[in-house]
Order: structure tokens, then sequence, then C-alpha cells
């Protein structure tokens, strides 16, 4: 134990100059556009144009909050995609049930390509359900 100044001043410098791990992100479906959402009616939308950018004013928008997590989590259970989806956060399985919500399942499938695309059928066809039956 007298040495473990010694071995703690050796070890932290290398740790510190370690490389973190590589994170495991989805990579885009398409690297080639950009979806933006003009938050400010004030602000030009030609601003927001160019090569590969999607204009979407915010007014056009269908905006809904979709499932409350409790919810939303049975449902991916119940469609067979909580195995898929256990490690993920709050924010990323919200942005599931939005794409799903905004867009058609082949293009939610492109961009989950690991998700079981039946499933994927399965919850969109819940959450319109869900939807139709709130108003």
């Amino acid at each position: 134990m007298r040495n473990f100044p010694l071995i703690l001043g050796l070890l932290l410098p290398a740790l510190a100059l370690a490389a973190p791990a590589k994170s495991k992100k989805r990579k885009p479906a398409n690297n080639d556009s950009v979806h933006v959402i003009q938050m400010d009616p004030d602000v030009p939308v030609e601003k927001l144009e160019g090569p590969g950018i999607t204009v979407h004013k915010l007014e056009d928008q269908e905006l809904n909050s979709g499932p409350a997590p409790n919810l939303r989590d049975a449902l991916l259970t119940e469609v067979g995609l909580e195995p898929y989806t256990r490690a993920w956060d709050h924010f990323e399985k919200d942005m599931l049930m939005q794409r799903l919500m905004n867009q058609s399942v082949e293009d939610v499938a492109k961009r989950y390509s690991a998700l079981p695309r039946e499933s994927l059928g399965k919850l969109k066809k819940l959450l319109a359900a869900m939807k139709e039956n709130n108003g």
C-alpha cells in the first residue's frame, strides 16, 4: 500500500487520456435531407431554406404530446417492441411515437431498421385508434 500514491499518479493521467467509448447511436435514414420547423413566424422561411432542407411552418404541424409514458410503454409491450426499446430513454421512445403518428410506417422502418416492421405497423394502428377515440 506504500506505493498506492505512485500507482495512482501513474494511472490517472493514462485514464484521463483514454478515448471515450464509442456510442451506438442510430444513423439517420437519409443523410441528404434535413427537416426544419419554423418556430418564429417573424423569421422568413427563405432564410431557413437551402439544398437538402425542407422547411415546415409551425402552424401547419399537427402537434400532439403522444401517450403518457406508462401508456406508451404498455403499447410498446403490446406490439412486441419493448425488448428492442428497453434501453432507450424517454425522449427516444417519444420520438418513435411522434414519427409513427406523423410519418408512414415505411419511413419509420427505414430509420429504425432494427425494429420489426410488423410491430411498427401495429403500433401505428393503435396510435391512430387512440387519436380517433380521443377526438
